[in-house]
């Protein structure tokens, strides 16, 4: 596995080489490196893969979008706080009024069997 690697980076590497010859750059000596060959190679425009350069792009823009506003981590400690102590309550109120209506219908029945116990018939 290795020796396959090294092998695709020997040729990768000749490839580069023979990008770099194809460039046709002239040669320099240590006198030129200070400054005239830099001017001279800012002075060509890179060559640019467009279609490669708009699909980075695209991928890129894409991550920008919101993933949606209900995370918690977009609220605020407050906030978080407030809502869920309006949940508690909220049940407790609930359940307030679930005992309440139980409450009301037990004495309901208690008044109708009291009631019905007042109502005896005359036949007898």
């Amino acid at each position: 596995a290795a020796e396959k690697e090294l092998a695709a980076a020997e040729a990768q590497f000749k490839e580069l080489l023979s990008k770099a010859d194809a460039l046709n750059l002239p040669e320099y000596d240590d006198e030129q490196a200070a400054g005239g060959f830099a001017k001279q190679a800012s002075a060509t425009e890179p060559e640019v893969d467009e279609d490669y350069a708009a699909r980075v792009e695209a991928h890129h823009d894409a991550q920008k979008e919101s993933r949606g506003g209900k995370n918690t981590s977009s609220m605020t400690e407050k906030e978080i706080s407030c809502k869920k102590w309006d949940d508690a309550h909220g049940k407790e109120a609930r359940d307030r009024e679930h005992d309440k209506k139980a409450r009301e219908a037990r004495r309901e029945e208690a008044r109708d069997m009291k009631s019905d116990a007042a109502n005896v018939p005359d036949d007898a």
